[in-house]
């Protein structure tokens, strides 16, 4: 069974499945850049959230079947966090219309590996240097978080980064449409998160999305996203 968004599909009319209004909200503290490298610091036990997409990309062995034929599967997305008037904000991309995947989709910068990366980290600071511009100098990176499996068979490894304030941008427009600077303390508000879902003769589907300053995020980075909240979150509990 597939679980692939069908043809013509709309994230935004999908149906609304669960709202989060009750989960514990984070201390602006936590977003400071002291308070971010402690965190990813402490050894503390936490685990993922298992979306519907990774779900069924572990069942369907689509990955691996990639893998067998030779084809690369690593990829890492870089999550940039940079201060705005001592205000965090999260760095994200539009990415081009005329791509083949993902196209018009809000994303962190990232792509596939390449063995002369030598590592995933390398992949997320590169691919961002060739997407917006940033350089690796900018670049103080924080921690990584578990793979995510993408709908398109990608074994992504999110990369947890501050960017230097003073770092200059350079859009690659054949990749991204647009550079966004989005408050993070809005989107690491669990109640701002609506699980949504779309049915058709295949199965149904749950995804994430949440929506901040016009822009709609859904699916792969929105998960992260609420991933990097569950993280922080744990501090507190």
């Amino acid at each position: 069974m597939s679980l692939a968004s069908p043809g013509r599909f709309d994230p935004q009319k999908s149906a609304i499945r669960q709202r989060f209004e009750s989960d514990t909200l984070l201390d602006d503290s936590m977003f400071m850049p002291d308070q971010l490298r402690a965190r990813f610091s402490l050894d503390i036990p936490w685990v993922p959230e298992e979306t519907d997409e990774n779900k069924h990309i572990k069942a369907s062995n689509i990955i691996e079947k990639k893998e067998l034929d030779g084809i690369e599967a690593r990829a890492a997305v870089l999550i940039p966090i940079i201060f705005r008037k001592n205000e965090p904000m999260v760095l994200l991309t539009e990415r081009s219309h005329h791509l083949s995947s993902h196209s018009g989709q809000i994303s962190f910068p990232g792509g596939r590996f390449s063995n002369a990366d030598q590592c995933l980290v390398n992949t997320a600071k590169r691919e961002t240097e060739e997407e917006v511009g940033i350089k690796e100098r900018d670049i103080e990176v924080l921690g990584t978080f578990p793979e995510y499996c993408t709908i398109s068979g990608y074994r992504v490894t999110p990369v947890a980064a501050l960017i230097h304030s003073q770092s200059t941008f350079r859009l690659n427009s054949d990749e991204v449409t647009s550079i966004l600077e989005l408050p993070m303390k809005y989107l690491l508000n669990p109640r701002n998160f609506i699980l949504r879902s779309w049915e058709s003769d295949q199965g149904r589907r749950h995804f994430y999305s949440i929506t901040c300053e016009n822009y709609f995020v859904w699916g792969a980075t929105a998960a992260m996203l609420r991933n990097l909240y569950s993280f922080l979150v744990t501090v507190k509990r």
